[in-house]
């Protein structure tokens, strides 16, 4: 019968879920691709937490690592996708976290009602060195406490909003990358003749 119940709770808990990805793809116009992420970024709801562009001698490139909203995330994943031929990399993970964050919540649950026996003990002690011995105890309690319920902000937040890393880069032809070297190094030979 207590199965049942436990089970039933499992049941009705939202289930904890983060979801976090990685996409690379090739693009013909960088600023283009950039703006359209963008706006796709502000329809969901999304934030851009981090931004990198890079030059190579053989390509540019960007990098934007995007946080959103967790039930706009595949949405988001799609649009962004539309018109990219093929990925030169996608991947998209989903980690379920509702197990630890059941465990968490209800070690929570235990170490406040353990916080309040203490309490109730510490207003019945009798001498100095019992009311300190017992403060200790609920000051001990207090920061596993607030250590636990830390991680469970941390994982709500992780399973309200998905990242998303998304890599375009744009490859610059060999000709014009060793062209423009080779021309500068004869001009550079030559000033120097």
């Amino acid at each position: 019968d207590q199965a049942k119940t436990a089970a039933g709770k499992l049941e009705i808990i939202d289930r904890k879920i983060i979801k976090h990805g990685d996409i690379a793809f090739e693009t013909d116009d960088l600023r283009a691709t950039h703006h359209r992420i963008i706006q796709e970024l502000n329809k969901a709801n999304g934030q851009l937490v981090k931004e990198d562009q890079t030059v190579l001698p053989e390509q540019q490139e960007e990098t934007l690592v995007a946080r959103v909203p967790a039930d706009k995330f595949d949405a988001f994943v799609s649009a962004i996708s539309e018109g990219v031929e093929s990925f030169e990399r996608k991947n998209i993970e989903a980690t379920d976290v509702t197990e630890e964050f059941v465990d968490v919540e209800t070690r929570v649950k235990v170490k406040k009602e353990t916080e309040n026996r203490y309490r109730e003990i510490l207003a019945q002690a009798m001498t100095v060195s019992d009311i300190l011995a017992i403060e200790k105890q609920i000051s001990d309690v207090r920061t596993e406490i607030e250590s636990m319920e830390g991680r469970l902000r941390f994982l709500n937040n992780q399973a309200a909003f998905s990242t998303l890393t998304i890599t375009f880069y744009k490859k610059i032809p060999m000709s014009k990358a060793s062209g423009s070297k080779a021309l500068k190094s004869l001009q550079n030979g030559w000033s120097y003749f």
